[in-house]
């Protein structure tokens, strides 16, 4: 028999027997035969599925190699075709042989998708793009209406043809047509908001032909002749691809041809009938087009309207508002003070007759807890809310000049050092000390001259920079605090008078002098720990202070501050008394000299930050602090005294740290000054803030005049005792807490009703949970428990908080899937399709990153960040927050202040100051790039979606608004008619109310409630609290927008909430289930088999989680994705999913319909306070290696041991603390420590096995016995997507170690009656026998339904018998996995002790032989488990027990059975009503019954 090789049409060679000089034709019949007769042409075995990410990767790298392999074939097809030759079939065989020698054998959905992927749609897209950019599009005629709309940039011809763009838009357009030549011109003129006519019908047409050609065209290029045909899979159809076997040369050629063109003609087809087909699944998925919705908006707007207007909904509604307005009033309508006017005075404290019930009270304190807003109107609110945005826009902006100045400053640098020699330190401070000169400039001439003196690169840099300040400075004087100052005086809070009110003309002038040239320094004092003057600084200090004989005695005063100081040490200071003061003593000179070094001394002590910024008590400052005390002397301490402290100049620091103050100073102003000019427009505000002034009539020395100043008198102190709050920032007897009492104020007299933190506030009388708001406690300096408690209390909170920070900012895998979760917030919207550009929003984050943004993309950044749109990361800017301050009991070091200007650097710059970091100071500036960097890409995956968000909400608003006038605009988006008088800007307006939108239906950290706030705090609670109380909030919020909008009387807005609401039930419902149901078909994975998982190997976390199966692993087991990681509403499908689960549990159980509704109830509420109480990632740990105060003893919540009890005490020591160091170390590191032993990360150790080294140190197989791929890892860190597999083994050990804890509770309850030494009744013993074989019975049954479960999943019984079989014993074992009982037997010792305490001979050793012989071999039947309680360790003594094998498992015969207690120690019965769980409750209560 001779061999021949033959290649048939999919490409593969086959290898024959055959006579010999058998015949092509001969050969071509037998190898059609044996095809024949097999179900799948493959020779080879199919291949196992080797993992997700595995598959994936081999698909693309496989997709990517047939794409080359099919242009290859193109040309070589050319060739043969011509030459008649078969150079094909040679390229085919060297192209698969190439695969093969990779293993890229993609099986599988994944692989597969990613084959076609790379093979097909990437070429063919590319072909689509080079189309689109070649077509000619003629310039667009627009009406007039339209030109009306287009913004004041754009240049239009008479005709209305859109000519120019000017410069002030993107530089890549200038000085072409906004179409242009090319398309793509009106798609970047719609993405800039301009309007303009869309394109032609025929124009249309052209461009889709062209596409859809090109599209067809590439995958003709690029198929290979292994692909199959849709028309192949139905085997008939005009683009059914050829198979003849047995061609060669030109008629292969034309074969292979033509299957190529049909393919390409498939691809056409199906591309140009996508677009409707997507529309109809779309609309039957729950997303509703601009056509269906113009349809089904109308018709569901009244429906809508009338859930609004409903009188549940609107009497809720009445009476939640009459609620927070009565609250607010209720101390007013105690206070009295009607509404009095004599003159030029008016009283407007309205009296209000309301009774107010103490429940209501909590109710109204306790729903605002939950408000963002909490009692403060929502205006006003927004405005405090984006204090710190204001802040960041301004720094935004600065940073952006100081980097132009930063770069062209190096090249300043050397320049000036190759033309004139010289150290570039040097260099540098001399141009720094010319720049400090331009910015402190007071007068033009001054700024100019400093500029001139600069090199001319640099020239420009630095007047941008003066100007900003300037800018800034300008806002200052122009505040609603400064031009008020007059009225800002402070209240004694005993007679409710004003201090004199003429102090505040100097204190404006003061500020006005200062204002202008203002810097922050910096001094090494507060930035190195260990900073000591050198000899020549502190000779020069000593000489500063004999000069200055006033800062001598006010710093020598210091050093008794806590005491009354003898005569003898006044003597030793040269000091003496003068009456009550003390005064400086005339002495010599060299004496004088010692004086002035003392002074020195305690000059330093006095300003390190230890010792300065404390108040003495616990006391209570405004949250928001508006410090005008930054401004009260130009020049701050004298020269000897900065240099003392080691001033010096940083340009970059004093320059940012400077907008960074007056752009905080301007917010915090504008807020405050919002309040107070809203006090006499808003009814409401006057009973929230009441003015204290004592308004002085114009005859105060009248009767009538004397009359109303006492009434005033009389209705503050009513206020202030009736629990009224005073916004007064002056504390102790010096009324300053902060340093800030200059000895520059002292010419204009008692500066604390001025310098309070709370601007124009300053004076006004608020209710007690308002004045809670504004205002924050903090921790005096005096080391009693409390502080020692809240400074440890502090130090957990941050070290919760960095654990969280290293678990996501500093883990890849969480970057990635921050971003992809993220997209859950667009889809939420309906803000899909035309209306936003997710790459425009992508290149607008890249150019966030980048120190010099272009100038355009800059105000639009920076416009963003004002609104509150960006930078509002919920889970970082919580880590940021808790980091930084802790629990927020203390000043931070960043707020101490000399001479009004903050002087100390943040957290993270003051600990890299100490010697730890200067032992580590080589990596100190590396690792704070690269921190910063992780944070940028953070918060940048949430900022992606806002901006994206953001544009599509004023995309959709621009829309509904088209054609109306600016006053209609208002009334849509408002609701209500605009303010007379006003002029409406409507580009504003549509910005107002896009960022609206987005901050109250995107998580947002600015919008965090009070309660949340403080909850965050508590360390051993809750993980990212911040982040599931948004996803509530903005959930709520998108629905009541969404049916706000329906409501709408304007057809465009009711379709918005038509597509918002779509959009909602589409992402938490639809869009998830659909996923899962679409991957079990494609899979092979049924539900039963995810749902037996669940119920047996999964861990706690996983138990409502929504699975999506990914394929098989090798043993047949499922291998899938837990989408609940990538899904943000994952805790709402949690609650609905749990509440079902306990309902058909409950079900199950054959309980009644109402206690599986009350489980049901208890489940969701369980899962909706979940995140907010669970443990903390660090308590986890603790509690993990602890056994008191709720400790699991060396044990994870999942049963993981991480020691044993035979462990030695160092070695649980150790390992309980490398469990715990686990828990810091970054997401990042290749390292961890798993269950107190350190171990290489998957990814490290794929990367290892893959190169082959340290194999003998790193073993391939991770702690499971998996084996993981490097390819899989590598998509796995693309896309953030973790592929679980089932390990089988592990949730055995676990479920063998469960049982046997079940079996000791068993055992107990038999032991507590039988081990009793005082033990004297038979009838106990037996009915403790019975108690424990029925629990027995229970738990073998609970055993054989898992087990059921899990052969569901295809786990064998062998593999259960060869893990179980220690766990459970062999008896036991195969006995429930034969479906019949082993009854209870009593362990040996027991009988031991019993003999031992002379009890043994109690027992009715027949009577339990035949009762067990009455239950052996029972069968284990789940309805037992109908009148169980949750556990086992619960029940503390047995319900009574059937005896027979009639109709149940354990008998029907009814014996009452005593209570089982012995008499020495009473067992305590706990009353069903205070069992918390409902199943639990009711089968308690039938036990009672039973009892009774």
């Amino acid at each position: 028999m001779a061999t021949y090789r033959l290649r048939a049409p999919d490409g593969k060679v086959y290898t024959l027997e055959g006579p010999e000089g058998a015949s092509k034709e001969e050969l071509v019949q037998v190898l059609r035969a044996k095809l024949a007769e097999r179900a799948t042409p493959d020779p080879e075995p199919e291949t196992e599925s080797e993992g997700l990410f595995q598959e994936i990767g081999e698909g693309l790298l496989s997709g990517s190699s047939k794409a080359v392999q099919g242009l290859v074939e193109t040309g070589t097809l050319l060739y043969d075709l011509a030459a008649d030759e078969d150079l094909t079939s040679d390229v085919t065989q060297r192209f698969e042989n190439f695969r093969a020698s990779l293993g890229l054998d993609p099986v599988g959905l994944p692989g597969k998708a990613a084959e076609i992927i790379t093979q097909f749609v990437v070429p063919g897209g590319l072909a689509a793009k080079a189309v689109g950019k070649g077509v000619k599009v003629a310039d667009k005629v627009l009406s007039p209406k339209d030109i009306a709309l287009l913004p004041a940039q754009i240049a239009v011809d008479p005709i209305g043809t859109v000519v120019k763009r000017t410069a002030a838009l993107s530089p890549k357009l200038k000085g072409e047509t906004v179409l242009g030549t090319k398309f793509g011109r009106q798609k970047e003129a719609f993405r800039k908001g301009e309007t303009l006519k869309d394109l032609s019908k025929p124009e249309k047409f052209a461009l889709g032909a062209a596409t859809l050609g090109a599209v067809a065209g590439a995958d003709v290029m690029v198929a290979t002749d292994d692909i199959t045909t849709i028309a192949d899979f139905f085997e008939g159809g005009p683009t059914q691809t050829i198979r003849e076997i047995g061609l060669s040369g030109r008629e292969e050629a034309l074969r292979r041809l033509g299957n190529k063109l049909k393919i390409g003609a498939e691809t056409g087809a199906v591309i140009a009938a996508t677009p409707p087909v997507l529309g109809a699944a779309a609309t039957g998925l729950g997303f509703v087009g601009d056509k269906a919705a113009g349809v089904a908006a109308p018709v569901l707007s009244p429906v809508a309207r009338a859930v609004r207007e409903s009188s549940a909904v609107r009497k809720t509604s009445d009476y939640l508002k009459d609620l927070e307005k009565r609250r607010l009033q209720d101390t007013i309508s105690r206070a009295g003070g009607a509404e009095t006017t004599l003159k030029n005075i008016k009283l407007k404290v309205p009296l209000i007759d309301a009774e107010f019930k103490f429940g209501e009270a909590l109710l109204s304190d306790f729903l605002a807890l939950f408000r963002p807003r909490g009692y403060l109107p929502y205006d006003i609110f927004l405005s405090r809310a984006l204090i710190a945005e204001e802040g960041t826009a301004a720094i935004t902006r600065a940073k952006a000049t100081l980097a132009s100045f930063q770069d062209n400053l190096t090249e300043a640098i050397e320049s000036y050092r190759k033309e004139y020699g010289g150290e570039s330190n040097l260099i540098k401070q001399q141009f720094f000390n010319n720049v400090e000169a331009a910015l402190t400039a007071t007068k033009t001439e001054d700024l100019n001259r400093a500029i001139a003196e600069l090199p001319e690169n640099l020239r420009a840099d630095v007047r941008a920079m003066a100007n900003q300040l300037d800018s800034a400075q300008s806002a200052v004087l122009n505040s609603d605090y400064f031009k008020n100052i007059s009225r800002v005086t402070g209240v004694n809070q005993a007679t409710g008078e004003v201090t004199d009110p003429r102090n505040a003309e100097n204190f404006r002038q003061l500020i006005r002098r200062n204002l202008n040239g203002f810097l922050r320094r910096r001094f090494a004092l507060f930035e190195d720990a260990n900073y000591e003057p050198t000899q020549q600084v502190l000779n020069e200090a000593i000489d500063g202070f004999l000069g200055d004989s006033d800062a001598t005695l006010n710093y020598l005063k210091e050093l008794f501050r806590a005491g009354v100081p003898s005569d003898q040490r006044l003597a030793r200071l040269g000091l003496k008394r003068d009456g009550e003061d003390i005064v400086l003593e005339t002495v010599t000179q060299e004496q004088a000299r010692d004086r002035a070094e003392i002074a020195a001394n305690a000059f330093l002590e006095a300003h390190k930050v230890k010792n300065r910024g404390l108040t003495e008590t616990r006391t209570t400052i405004a949250r928001d602090r508006l410090n005008p005390a930054l401004f009260l002397r130009k020049g701050g301490l004298p020269l000897y005294q900065r240099k003392l402290l080691g001033e010096f100049l940083d340009v970059d620091e004093a320059f940012l740290g400077t907008v960074a103050d007056l752009a905080e100073f301007k917010a915090i102003d504008q807020f405050y000054g919002k309040i107070r000019n809203s006090v006499d427009t808003n009814p409401g505000l006057r009973n929230l803030f009441v003015d204290m002034r004592i308004k002085t009539p114009e005859d105060p020395g009248s009767p009538t005049g004397q009359a109303l100043i006492a009434q005033q008198r009389n209705r503050n102190v009513s206020l202030i005792n009736l629990g009224y709050k005073v916004l007064d920032g002056r504390v102790g007897k010096e009324g300053d807490q902060y340093g800030l009492l200059l000895p520059s104020l002292q010419a204009i007299g008692e500066p604390g009703p001025l310098l309070s933190g709370y601007g124009s506030l300053q004076g006004f009388a608020v209710p007690k949970p308002v004045f809670d708001y504004l205002s924050r406690t903090i921790q005096g300096q005096e080391l009693h428990f409390t502080g020692i408690g809240l400074s440890a209390l502090s130090g957990l909170v941050q070290a919760k908080s960095a654990v969280q920070y290293a678990k996501t900012v500093l883990s890849p895998i969480t970057q990635i899937r921050n971003v992809t979760s993220a997209s859950l917030f667009a889809l939420m919207q309906g803000n899909i399709g035309r209306g936003g550009n997710l790459a425009e929003s992508y290149n607008l984050v890249l150019q966030s990153f980048s120190r010099k943004p272009e100038a355009e993309v800059l105000d639009e950044l920076t416009d963003m960040q004002r609104r509150g749109v960006l930078g509002s990361q919920a889970e970082l800017r919580e880590v940021q927050d808790l980091i930084r301050k802790g629990v927020g009991t203390k000043e931070l070091e960043s707020e101490v202040f000399i001479d009004g200007l903050k002087v100390v650097p943040d957290y993270g710059e003051t600990v890299a100051k100490t010697k730890f970091g200067r032992v580590v100071s080589a990596g100190q500036k590396i690792g704070k790039s690269a921190l910063k960097t992780a944070e940028k890409a953070y918060a940048g995956g949430d900022d992606l979606w806002k901006i994206y968000n953001y544009k599509f909400e004023q995309q959709k608003l621009r829309n509904a608004l088209r054609g109306t006038s600016a006053d209609e605009a208002y009334q849509i988006i408002k609701g209500r008619p605009a303010p007379q008088g006003t002029r409406i800007d409507v580009e504003e307006l549509i910005k107002d109310e896009a960022a609206d939108i987005v901050r109250n239906t995107v998580p947002n950290y600015n919008m965090v409630p009070e309660v949340i706030k403080r909850l965050r705090k508590v360390p051993i609670m809750g993980n990212f609290v911040s982040f599931p109380a948004e996803i509530l909030r903005t959930g709520a919020g998108t629905v009541e927008r969404g049916i706000k909008e329906l409501s709408s009387t304007n057809p465009e807005i009711q379709k918005i909430g038509l597509k918002r609401l779509t959009g909602t039930l589409f992402t938490t419902a639809v869009f998830p289930a659909t996923l899962q149901n679409i991957a079990m078909s494609l899979t092979g994975v049924t539900k039963d088999e995810l749902e037996a998982y669940k119920k047996t190997l999964a861990p706690p976390w996983q138990k409502e989680a929504r699975l999506i199966p990914t394929g098989r692993d090798e043993k047949g087991l499922p291998l899938f994705i837990n989408y609940s990681y990538a899904n943000p509403y994952e805790i709402v499908e949690s609650m609905v999913v749990g509440g079902l689960n306990a309902y058909e549990e409950a079900k199950a159980r054959g309980l009644d319909p109402s206690v599986g509704v009350a489980a049901a109830i208890e489940r969701s509420t369980v899962k909706f306070f979940e995140p907010f109480l669970g443990e903390s990632i660090l308590a986890a740990r603790i509690f993990d290696v602890t056994d008191f105060l709720g400790g699991r003893a060396g044990q994870t919540e999942t049963g993981a041991r991480i020691y044993s009890d035979e462990d030695s005490r160092p070695t649980k020591v150790y390992r309980s603390i490398m469990h715990v160091a686990d828990a810091f170390i970054p997401n990042i590191s290749p390292v961890s420590i798993s269950l107190g032993e350190p171990s290489v990360k998957r990814f490290a150790r794929s990367w290892i096995a893959s190169t082959g080294l340290l194999d003998e140190v790193v073993s391939p197989k991770d702690v499971q016995g998996i084996e993981r791929q490097i390819a899989g890892e590598l998509i796995r860190g693309m896309t953030g997507l973790t592929e679980e597999n089932i390990n089988v083994a592990r949730g055995l050990e676990f479920m063998g170690l469960e049982y046997r804890q079940d079996r000791r509770e068993v055992g107990s309850i038999f032991n507590r009656i039988g081990t009793d030494k005082n033990l004297a009744s038979s009838e106990a013993i037996f009915d403790a026998f019975v108690a424990a074989n029925e629990a027995k019975y229970k738990v073998d049954t609970r055993l054989k339904i898992k087990i059921d479960e899990l052969k569901k999943l295809g786990v064998s019984e062998r593999e259960i018998k060869n893990i179980l079989k220690d766990k459970v014993g062999r008896k036991t074992l195969n006995r429930i996995l034969r479906n019949t009982f082993d009854p209870y037997e009593i362990s040996e010792t027991t009988e031991d002790i019993m003999k031992e305490n002379k009890t043994w001979g109690l027992v009715p050793k027949s009577r339990i032989k035949a009762y067990s012989r009455s239950q052996d071999r029972m069968p284990l039947r789940q309805e037992a488990l109908q009148q169980e309680e949750r556990e086992p360790t619960v029940r503390e003594s047995a319900p009574p027990t059937p005896r027979t094998r009639t109709r149940n498992p354990v008998g029907t015969t009814n014996i009452n059975v005593p209570n089982v207690q012995p008499p020495t120690s009473p067992v305590s019965q706990t009353s069903p009503i205070l069992i918390p769980d409902p199943i639990t409750r009711a089968l308690a209560e039938q036990l009672e019954a039973r009892r009774g």
